[in-house]
Formats: C-alpha cells, sequence, structure tokens
C-alpha cells in the first residue's frame, strides 16, 4: 500500500490550499503556474479540475498536485512535493496511487532535457513507467499575449504518440487551456 491518500481541495480560505498555493509558486516559474488562475479554478469548482494536498499516513500534507479528469486521459498540471519530503517517495507513491485509482491513461508536460535537472525530471518519469513523446509541444500561455512555451508530453497507459499526439494536444488545448 502507498500510504498515501489525496485530500480534494475546494475552499480557498482554508489552510490546505494556503499550503497548496505557497508550494505551487516556490515549485514552479510564473510561464507555468499563475496563482490567481489556480484560484479561480478552486472558486468556480470546475467538475473535471481537482487541486489536491498529498496526505502522508500521519494526515500531514507532504505535497500537492493539480490534475485534470478528461474524457480520454488524467492530466496531471502540476505535481510538487514540499522540499523536507523531496527524496522520500511521495512522488512516486503518488502516481501509483493514481495509476490504480484512475483506469485511464495519464498525460503530463516537462520541460525539454535540455538540463541535468530536466534530464532527472523525466528519468524520475520514466522510472515511473511514463513515455516521453518527442512530438513538438508547446503550453499555450496562461495569459493570452504571452507566447507559447516549449515542453515536451510524457505518457503512462494505452496511448500511443504516433496515433494519438494530435487528440491529447487537441483535448488539452480545448479543456486545460481554454480561454
Amino acid at each position: 500500500m502507498d500510504s498515501i491518500k489525496l485530500k480534494r481541495i475546494t475552499d480557498v480560505k482554508s489552510e490546505l490550499y494556503g499550503f497548496a498555493e505557497k508550494l505551487m509558486s516556490e515549485s514552479f516559474p510564473l510561464t507555468e503556474y499563475q496563482p490567481e488562475d489556480e484560484r479561480a479554478l478552486v472558486e468556480k469548482r470546475k467538475p473535471r479540475y481537482y487541486l489536491c494536498a498529498i496526505m502522508n499516513e500521519n494526515d500531514v500534507p507532504v505535497g500537492c498536485v493539480a490534475f485534470w479528469k478528461l474524457k480520454r486521459f488524467i492530466f496531471i498540471d502540476h505535481l510538487a512535493v514540499s522540499e523536507n519530503h523531496r527524496n522520500s517517495g511521495y512522488g512516486g507513491k503518488l502516481l501509483n496511487f493514481m495509476k490504480r485509482r484512475y483506469a485511464q491513461p495519464i498525460v503530463l508536460e516537462v520541460e525539454p532535457p535540455e538540463t541535468i535537472l530536466c534530464q532527472r525530471r523525466i528519468g524520475f518519469y520514466e522510472r515511473n513507467g511514463f513515455v516521453l513523446w518527442k512530438s513538438d509541444y508547446e503550453q499555450p500561455p496562461y495569459h493570452k499575449e504571452d507566447p507559447f512555451f516549449k515542453l515536451c508530453l510524457m505518457c503512462y497507459g494505452n496511448l500511443n504518440e504516433s496515433e494519438d499526439f494530435y487528440q491529447v494536444r487537441r483535448d488539452l488545448y480545448s479543456e486545460v487551456y481554454s480561454y
């Protein structure tokens, strides 16, 4: 058993929301995470959007994950483990938890393998069964006036890059990044 659970955050005034917002802001650059957009998604209670605290066996938050339950796959938008819990296996436990809980393929975005840190992150996901897709992919901007941001897609489950890339990208653009 993975000894973690997910606690969905639905109240932007809650302590868990404060924990998640602080952790995400520290873990991601503004090109990849916008606190005001996260707040709006939680406040609107989009039915397919989940912001969850990752709780350890003592019911202490050790990280957070934001994901979308789309029709064909789960899209992990953000995953962060708090600094004092990194390298303790919580990221892998979360991925295993999600693989079991949601019997769907899982898709996520990563930065291209251009730095050692990015290569290590990709390696982590590969060790957890994800495949790095080579097709050119750009994350749409969070705000229309900003440029697109070059990223790569990784997939776990029965999606095939040559057959599914364009549909996955279309789903992300229309469901996650719709304005």
